[in-house]
């Protein structure tokens, strides 16, 4: 064989094998979607600024509450749902040391859940906001299929007309706007996202992770109660 065919063989070798590698790579990032990500139930980094992003409007729980749960998350997410029991559950197991604190994060692969955030910001509007939570989340499946305004009487918003006239208001979704831009420079790609004080979480870990997560955040308190 010729040197320069010897030559043309191994470039067309290295082109090939470059080829597969790009498209494994391209694979790999379509199945490693949002949602395959948020299953996963990963750790990340510490947040020094955590209570930068705890500073959002829609919190339950007391307001001196040594551990906060900022949760960046989004109503057509499976995984949230999930989530929102179990941070539930933590509230309860915790009621004088947990506050949750929730952010919108709507993804782009759910085509409904910017208008479901919209209608959490109008409930809440009316001061339902926590009511329409619990009702999106359990009536998840619905989504897209039953009116708004059915959430909207689930979850004891009183004045209908107003509620409407809200979800109308595409100009009212700055909230939105500004828990997706925390969430942005946190470096949120999946929900749920949530703190724990400073540790990162991303994922929907199973509830007795979280509760470890909790009791390392009471941590400095307890040494502090026993000095």
């Amino acid at each position: 064989m010729k040197r320069s065919e010897l030559l043309q063989n191994l470039l067309t070798a290295l082109l090939t094998i470059c080829a597969l590698v790009v498209t494994g790579l391209l694979v790999r990032r379509e199945l490693i979607s949002p949602e395959a990500q948020a299953a996963a139930g990963t750790l990340s980094r510490e947040v020094p600024e955590w209570r930068d992003y705890a500073a959002g409007k829609h919190r339950i729980g007391p307001a001196e509450a040594p551990v906060t749960i900022v949760e960046f998350s989004d109503f057509q997410c499976p995984f949230c749902r999930g989530m929102a029991a179990r941070l539930d559950s933590l509230r309860n197991e915790f009621p004088h040391q947990v506050a949750v604190v929730y952010r919108h994060f709507p993804l782009r692969i759910h085509p409904h859940a910017i208008a479901a955030a919209r209608a959490s910001e109008c409930a809440g509007e009316q001061g339902r906001f926590w009511e329409m939570h619990d009702a999106l989340y359990r009536g998840q499946d619905s989504i897209g299929q039953v009116k708004w305004a059915r959430y909207a009487s689930i979850a004891g918003v009183k004045d209908s007309l107003a509620f409407t006239g809200c979800m109308d208001r595409t100009v009212d979704d700055m909230g939105i706007r500004e828990d997706t831009a925390a969430g942005n420079r946190l470096g949120v790609t999946a929900t749920p996202t949530l703190l724990i004080n400073e540790s990162r979480v991303v994922g929907s870990p199973p509830l007795e992770a979280l509760r470890e997560h909790v009791r390392r955040a009471l941590e400095p308190e307890r040494r502090a109660d026993r000095e």
